[in-house]
């Protein structure tokens, strides 16, 4: 239940920033690994399939004639192979470029880099925060929707034994996402509004 209420809240407030940020997305994280450091070498184990609620906020700035945005993601908790539960809360800058663009369909290369908030559950130990990257492309098919494939990764630090030592962590996944874009539509209703 606490999950449920957590998700709607996060999904009304996504919901309700369409008209400032004019973009939301869910995502689908695929393919979960997390590892971490011990002595004498790594324990990698697998990670369920979750999604992700994500907002991206357009900055009117260009680098180096890539277009900047700023993110918040919150990764709904998923299981960990073995015993536990982890999510991260992700705010970030996305660095895009168009290298295929007209009023069909464009192709977007894309960086993201921030910062990754963990939270853990059922016994799992805690995990610090730490560095939040990706890799991925941007498939835009229609002035509507889109599709995106990205490569992003968790960093942080976990203490190991007794707490003496800190050691690394790394939660990796590939995440499918499916966005729309508000603005047509809610021109639509509001025309649609207006009239009765």
């Amino acid at each position: 239940m606490k999950k449920i209420f957590i998700a709607l809240v996060l999904i009304f407030a996504v919901t309700s920033a369409f008209s400032f940020t004019d973009l939301y997305k869910v995502n689908l994280d695929l393919n979960g690994n997390f590892k971490k450091d011990v002595a004498g070498g790594k324990i990698s184990t697998d990670v369920k399939t979750g999604y992700s609620l994500v907002t991206e906020i357009p900055v009117p700035l260009k680098i180096g004639g890539f277009k900047l945005s700023a993110g918040l993601e919150y990764q709904l908790p998923r299981d960990v192979e073995g015993g536990g539960q982890i999510s991260y809360f992700n705010k970030y800058l996305v660095f895009e470029k168009s290298i295929v663009a007209n009023k069909f369909h464009s192709i977007t290369p894309l960086i993201k880099l921030g910062q990754g908030s963990a939270s853990t559950k059922k016994g799992m130990g805690d995990v610090d925060d730490g560095l939040f990257y990706g890799i991925g492309v941007r498939y835009k098919l229609s002035s509507l929707a889109f599709a995106e494939i990205t490569y992003t990764v968790n960093s942080g630090e976990y203490l190991d034994g007794d707490g003496a030592v800190k050691r690394d962590t790394e939660y990796s996944k590939i995440n499918f996402t499916w966005g729309s874009k508000l603005s047509p539509i809610k021109n639509a209703y509001d025309r649609y509004s207006s009239m009765h």
